[in-house]
């Protein structure tokens, strides 16, 4: 029934202009009443393959162009979930590595007056793995280095800081800074998504502690900077790191 209904719709045009050509071909001849059989059919026939042909062709051009278009909505549907199933891969694999988090430490008070820490804190959307902290007090570092010999401990703490959700802080190092003005560090990070390194510079200013932070990436990008207000800077407004 589907293929009787198929045959209709492509031939019942071609048919109905085939049997009005033939009409019309024996009502313009002078000589109607000698249109036998066969002439009639000579006419009909050609007539009707013709106008088949084209209306064929039509249908087949129409649905050349349907499959096109729908190929053409295949392929952006196909792009699309390529790429939701990119992003879904990339989303997973950085909640496993820790994509574009990183750690950076700051200087405040977590105590009495004097009783100041390093607190290492979680920045980004995933969670960190496996981080380890060294930190190195350049004070230390410079006395190490005038004497006569330096210690591996001259060189930096090292620090198990383990695995950080977003927004998770660790107190890593406590420092008391009864007899200090400043202090100096240089902070190395390493976690399950790369190494980080900071730039820490603390001065007391007015008997109020600021700081400036420089986060840099394995590749030395910088990735963190805050420079607080009253931080002082040279004559072309830098901070001397």
């Amino acid at each position: 029934m589907k293929i009787f209904k198929q045959i209709l719709k492509e031939f019942w045009f071609p048919l109905i202009l085939a049997v009005l050509w033939t009409i019309y071909n024996i009502y313009v001849d002078e000589n109607r009443g000698g249109w036998p059989v066969q002439k009639i059919v000579n006419t009909f026939g050609p007539t009707f393959f013709l106008l088949s042909w084209v209306t064929g062709q039509f249908f087949r051009v129409k649905k050349q162009a349907k499959v096109e278009d729908s190929f053409g909505s295949v392929e952006v549907r196909f792009n699309e979930l390529i790429d939701k199933l990119e992003a879904k891969a990339e989303e997973t694999i950085s909640h496993i590595s820790g994509g574009g988090s990183y750690p950076m430490a700051q200087f405040c008070g977590i105590g009495p007056p004097n009783n100041w820490g390093l607190i290492v804190r979680h920045h980004g959307s995933y969670p960190l793995y496996d981080v380890t902290v060294r930190i190195t007090d350049l004070r230390q570092l410079a006395q190490a280095k005038d004497s006569s010999s330096i210690s591996a401990a001259a060189f930096g703490t090292m620090k198990h800081v383990g695995n950080m959700i977003p927004t998770q802080s660790n107190i890593v190092f406590a420092v008391d800074v009864k007899d200090y003005s400043e202090l100096s560090f240089n902070i190395f990070f390493t976690a399950r998504n790369g190494l980080f390194s900071q730039l820490l510079r603390i001065k007391k200013i007015n008997d109020s502690w600021v700081s400036a932070i420089k986060g840099l990436n394995k590749d030395g990008d910088i990735i963190f900077e805050h420079v607080e207000e009253l931080f002082p800077r040279d004559s072309s407004g830098n901070v001397n790191w």
